[in-house]
């Protein structure tokens, strides 16, 4: 039984061995997670996952723009995750996106649309603490 159902499929594993390493079955990512490997510190998940994040919202955004006819020029998105201290608490991210060349308003109404159309912030929507911002 197949129990994600259809759609796009991305697959990724982490390995806590020797290595600490998160790996994609296409063999086009692979990281070493944070912990002393050979003397030499990894990337923790938390910058994996707001690096996933950042490049989420900023592929929807130039997805968003061609269907709309806008020339958008580089689109740089940052994301800013915060793990709470202590249990209980929810995650708190800051999405901040620059689109020089659009005017202020355009790429705002442009980064609303793509940030409500963007499949990993509507699986986080509601569960998370966000602050999107337009440079």
């Amino acid at each position: 039984m197949d129990v994600i159902g259809a759609g796009r499929r991305f697959v990724a594993t982490a390995v806590s061995d020797r290595q600490n390493l998160v790996m994609s079955d296409d063999g086009k990512l692979r990281a070493r997670l944070d912990g002393d490997v050979d003397g030499r510190r990894g990337v923790s998940p938390e910058q994996v996952f707001a690096a996933g994040f950042a490049a989420c919202v900023n592929r929807t955004i130039i997805e968003v723009a061609r269907a709309r006819g806008l020339a958008t020029g580089a689109v740089w998105v940052t994301a800013r995750v915060v793990v709470p201290a202590g249990e209980g608490g929810r995650l708190r991210i800051e999405v901040v996106a620059d689109i020089a060349e659009l005017s202020a308003g355009d790429a705002e109404a442009l980064v609303r649309a793509a940030f409500d159309a963007c499949p990993v912030s509507a699986a986080m929507r509601g569960n998370i603490d966000l602050e999107l911002r337009v440079a």
